[in-house]
């Protein structure tokens, strides 16, 4: 893993790329074409936050697939299983029970 310094001039190394390429720095690590939604919604001051970095909308929900996949709405904040082990012990379960076996 490189060091922090490193990171971060390979960061604006990259950000370099970005901009002289015509995309528009969103915020922290994001960038957007001119055209689209979100840089139009950072020019007109209506971009949210979120956990994830940006959005459109408010309190938008967030929903993750996969491993390490987070989710968020209202009401949960929810992050899977780091490993595919576990995941796949899960679906096992849950189709057990759908069938009505027991554990």
């Amino acid at each position: 893993m490189p060091d922090p310094e490193t990171k971060f001039a390979r960061f604006g190394v990259r950000r370099e790329k970005l901009l002289a390429a015509g995309y528009v720095d969103v915020g922290l690590d994001h960038f957007a074409r001119p055209d689209d939604e979100l840089a139009m919604a950072k020019r007109n001051r209506a971009l949210h936050r979120n956990f994830q970095g940006f959005s459109l909308r408010p309190g938008a929900s967030l929903y993750g697939w996969g491993i390490s996949s987070i989710s968020e709405t209202d009401e949960i904040y929810r992050q899977s299983p780091s490993r595919s082990c576990s995941i796949e012990r899960r679906w096992a379960q849950a189709r057990s029970r759908s069938r009505g076996d027991i554990d």
